[in-house]
């Protein structure tokens, strides 16, 4: 009989595990791009999101259940019964939570409205520092500054206006987000 070859065996059984690794791998990146291809063939990402944001009160629930856990035991261990543990928990930290918000909505406000009052000042600021630079470039034979000073002071007047006449507009979509999140949120701590 003829000797086995146990070191040739051992490197093809090698090599085949690696190539099987390989081909797992490969597998697995197939895998993920046909789930995408189909997820977009069949337009469900719209369908997941609305599902996440359907299930997201309970997952903020069940967050703050599982946080609030060990102060409840805490104060059960202190002679509470369980009720009341979780109401006084809840209580203290919808009170703080509703202190931090009647705090920063002022400050927010007046910051906002700070920004405002001096956006005449920071545009006037902006348009004495470029025309000291253009002043400096006049110099220069066959560069038209006083042309490039204007489209430019024209395209920061326009910026200016459209930020202006949009501003109440991004301010009422970030209210109204900030809103639609306390909701769900105050939603999730009725479900914890």
């Amino acid at each position: 009989m003829k000797d086995l070859d146990t070191k040739s065996i051992n490197e093809l059984v090698h090599s085949s595990k690696r190539l099987v690794r390989v081909l797992y791998i490969i597998t697995i990146i197939l895998g993920i791009y046909a789930g995408i291809l189909v997820f977009n063939a069949l337009n469900i990402g719209p369908f997941i999101l609305a599902f996440i944001k359907i299930l997201l009160p309970l997952f903020i629930g069940l967050l703050l259940a599982w946080l609030f856990k060990p102060l409840v035991e805490k104060l059960q261990k202190k002679g509470l019964r369980k009720g009341i543990a979780s109401a006084i928990v809840y209580l203290v930290f919808v009170g703080v939570l509703l202190w931090i918000i009647f705090t920063l909505i002022p400050l927010l406000y007046n910051q906002i409205n700070d920004l405002i009052s001096q956006f005449p000042t920071i545009s006037a600021d902006i348009q004495n520092w470029i025309n000291n630079f253009f002043t400096k470039l006049e110099n220069i034979p066959g560069f038209n500054a006083d042309e490039v000073k204007l489209t430019i002071l024209s395209k920061l007047q326009t910026s200016g206006t459209e930020i202006a006449s949009k501003l109440p507009e991004y301010v009422m979509g970030i209210a109204s987000a900030l809103v639609s999140g306390f909701a769900t949120f105050g939603l999730g701590l009725v479900i914890g």
